[in-house]
């Protein structure tokens, strides 16, 4: 059988194992990978390529540094000290929580950490400002969808890294994603909006209001981290992951947090995950897998199909690995 075909079928199999066995696909893959490299006699040097150190590197760097700021209470305070700026006007906070979840997703930690705390900030908010809890909920995490797609956060990184290995004007492109998500995050806020009638505000809950505390003095380093970060990555074009570890190290030199639970809040399977499809896919590229797959997704589709045939898939399979 065509070894493209082979490395397609295990691609397909790779899938199948996460999503019923519950096993990591990034694992699953690596093993496939040496499994197709060995028959297709590929050094064991060349199946590592597929690996990506540089990606793997900026992904854990970013992870690392916001796995801090969300240890020691930064990124939570912060994000209730962005919406506490709506102030008395109660229309303003669907605002005001969308922008906090674009914001604060886009500034580097992506939406692995913030869509788990949107929910957590925005309901309780809710109760107190007479919103609906689910509706706000949602609205946070479209902000946490519309930002997600930045240059500096692991899923941009990621994006840019594949566009710029196709030969493609990756900048752009990542820009244009990013543009299009955006609106496509506004679009959905809007219809949690008005399906939930966000225009009627309801009597908040007595005694749900809450009183935010300052920064702490760990806090205001790690802002300042954060803000390094930005600052260096985007004006001065340093490497995303190396700049994000040496501020990591400078934090946990300082005892911004606790080192042991930072270690432990990066998503490793995440990033084993990330990393062991990009080995795999290494492979298939190379044992023409791609082309076959191509091929034959080009009898059905053309440029007005193909677009809802990707969301489709990709939909296919976030269902069992995360977007």
């Amino acid at each position: 059988m065509n070894l493209g075909i082979i490395s397609l079928l295990l691609l397909a199999v790779a899938i199948a194992i996460g999503f019923f066995r519950k096993t990591n696909v990034g694992l699953v893959c690596i093993f496939f990978a040496v499994i197709i490299g060995k028959l297709a006699g590929i050094p064991d040097g060349e199946i590592l390529k597929g690996f990506k150190p540089n990606l793997f590197i900026n992904l854990m760097g970013v992870t690392l540094l916001f796995s801090i700021l969300n240890k020691n209470g930064t990124i939570e305070l912060l994000a209730r000290k962005i919406v506490s700026l709506a102030g008395s006007n109660k229309y303003l906070i669907p605002i005001a929580v969308f922008l906090m979840g674009a914001l604060l997703t886009g500034i580097g930690p992506g939406s692995i950490p913030l869509l788990a705390i949107m929910p957590a900030i925005a309901i309780p908010l809710a109760r107190a400002r007479g919103y609906n809890p689910l509706m706000l909920a949602i609205i946070g995490c479209s902000g946490c969808f519309g930002g997600r797609m930045s240059p500096i956060t692991p899923e941009g990184l990621l994006s840019y890294d594949l566009l710029r290995q196709s030969g493609l004007d990756a900048v752009a492109a990542v820009r244009s994603i990013y543009t299009a998500q955006m609106i496509s995050g506004i679009l959905i806020a809007l219809a949690a909006f008005v399906y939930y009638k966000g225009y009627r505000i309801q009597m908040p809950e007595k005694g749900t209001e809450e009183k935010l505390s300052g920064f702490t003095g760990q806090q205001l380093l790690s802002l300042l981290g954060l803000l390094v970060m930005a600052v260096l990555v985007i004006a001065f074009k340093q490497n995303v992951g190396l700049t994000s570890f040496s501020v990591s190290a400078i934090l946990l030199m300082c005892h911004a947090a606790s080192e042991k639970d930072s270690l432990k809040a990066i998503p490793w399977g995440v990033l084993l995950m990330v990393s062991g499809v990009s080995t795999l896919m290494n492979l298939v590229i190379k044992t023409g897998g791609i082309k076959l797959l191509t091929a034959a997704l080009s009898t059905f589709m053309n440029s007005y199909t193909a677009p809802a045939v990707m969301a489709c898939t990709a939909g296919v399979m976030s269902l069992f690995s995360s977007g």
